[in-house]
Order: structure tokens, then sequence, then C-alpha cells
């Protein structure tokens, strides 16, 4: 984590272009920005090889993994046009206050964790990388079960029957894996949730790995299935085939504020309610 950005001249920025509220406002932020002597790239001049001291990308969530991925290392501030939005920090109507902030170096870069993913066709010693994920890796059956075996460091756990497995970061950990009963891992935990997906076996918990720790998940028995990165679907899997799962060298900078909080951004994305009439017996400390 560090603290500001030093000298914003060059802001790209990349609305989704599904939605036509981004489009009209980005173009709403290039004018501003101009005013302020800022110049302003989109995403052709990005895609192109042009590099941007900040990246300005008016989404969701899926918006920013995008961003994160087509122009890796350059810092991300999440302006929010989804529903969840814990990445997109800023909601829509406060898109000129946040700029104006992280412009005068008001502001946070947080750099979060990354995890490579390749995979080991069986019957082959080929080893093909497919990227890295931000918030979760999960394995899906097409069929009625599928049986994953689950290996830490070499050393084989469990096997889990069902519907498939999910494999979050603290980040995604309240996304698919919470709505899976998997737990939530909180803000600068370094940490793995490993949470089953309507396992057929009374051994159905889930489990909280290093972030460091070699996870590889072999598709033992079953029928085919589907590997899915960040929400997109990647390659079908076979009966054989290994998934390696480890830490990655590369980080997503996101930029946010002192005040947004994990526990902030989840009580008011999920109305998360403290039990009603309690009054905690000391303040909060900052």
């Amino acid at each position: 984590m560090s603290l500001g950005l030093t000298q914003v001249r060059t802001v790209g920025i990349i609305p989704d272009g599904g939605k036509v509220l981004t489009v009209s406002t980005a173009a709403e932020v290039s004018r501003y920005l101009g005013e302020h002597g800022i110049t302003v790239l989109d995403e052709v001049a990005l895609k192109h090889g042009a590099t941007a001291d900040l990246l300005l990308v008016l989404g969701g969530d899926g918006s920013i993994l995008r961003a994160a991925r087509g122009y890796p290392g350059m810092p991300i501030l999440g302006i929010n046009f989804g529903q969840v939005g814990f990445l997109a920090v800023v909601e829509q109507s406060e898109w000129r206050r946040a700029l104006d902030r992280v412009l005068a170096g008001d502001c946070i870069v947080r750099d979060e964790a990354a995890i490579d993913v390749a995979l080991h066709r069986v019957g082959t010693t080929e080893r093909l990388s497919l990227g890295w994920f931000m918030n979760d890796v999960v394995i899906r059956s097409r069929g009625p079960m599928v049986h994953i075996e689950l290996y830490l460091n070499g050393k084989f756990l469990n096997v889990y029957p069902g519907d498939g497995l999910i494999v979050a970061t603290a980040l995604g950990s309240s996304a698919y894996n919470m709505a899976a009963n998997g737990p939530i891992l909180l803000d600068g935990l370094q940490a793995l949730a490993v949470t089953p997906i309507c396992c057929h076996s009374p051994l159905k918990v889930s489990l909280v790995a290093p972030l460091n720790a070699h996870i590889d998940l072999v598709v033992a028995r079953g029928t085919e299935g589907i590997l899915w990165l960040d929400g997109t679907e990647t390659t079908s899997l076979d009966v054989g085939d290994t998934v390696e799962i480890r830490n990655s060298a590369h980080r997503v900078r996101l930029v946010t504020f002192s005040e947004t909080t994990f526990l902030d951004a989840f009580a008011s994305k999920f109305e998360y309610q403290i039990r009603r009439g309690w009054r905690p017996s000391r303040p909060n400390r900052s």
C-alpha cells in the first residue's frame, strides 16, 4: 500500500460500452479533466500502447477486472455503475469530488494480490498458463456431479463430490464464495478460501489456506468440467486434468481513500446489520 499518486498528468478513461450512462459520463469527465490541464486518453489510445498515470473505469467490478488485465501496472479508480461494486469505490454522483482528491494526492493506492492459474492436461506433460485471477477461480461440473481432489503443497487433503469448487482471494471472498456459504476473509488477510459447491459429503466445510500455498485441483471423476476465472468461462476440463493455483508476482493497483474500508463497504453493499439495539462498549479506533 502506498499513499497518493504523484503528478497525475494523464488519465485514461474506460467506460463500460454496454451502458449509455457511462459513455455520457465519460464525456463529462473528459471535459472536467481538460479544464484542469489533464491529458485524457481514450481506450483506443491505450490499446495502441499509450500509458496513463491513472485509469478511470466507469462500470462495475467486471469492467475493472478487464481493465486490470488489459493495462497492467496502471493505478485504477473505479466509478460504480454496477450493482454491488466492491472494487469500484466511488459512486456515480461523487466522481468530481473523488477526482479532485486524487489530483490533490489525497488517496491510497492498494496493491491487491493476483493468483496465477495453470492447467496440466491428462496424458500430456504440457503446462498451459491460463492467466491470473483477482477474485476467484471456479471449477463447475457440466453434468450432475464432479469429484475434485484437493492437494495443498503436494499433500492430498480430501475429495469433494458435487457441483464444483471455489478458490477465492480475500477481495473475492464476498462474491460467489459467500453465496456458497464460504467464509468472508477480512481486509488485509493474506489467504485463500477453498469452498465446495453443493458438496454431496458430510465433510463439506470451507478451508482457509495461506496465500502462498501451492493448491492443485484434480478432476478425479465425473463428467466434463468448466473452469472460470473471475466470472469468465476459460476452458473445459476432462477427468484427469489438474488445475494449479499459485501466488503471483503480479499485483493490481487500486485507488481508494482512507475512509473506504472493507467492513464499511461490506455493510453498505449487503446491508449488513449490527444486532439491533446493541451499543458498543468502547468507541471505534481509527
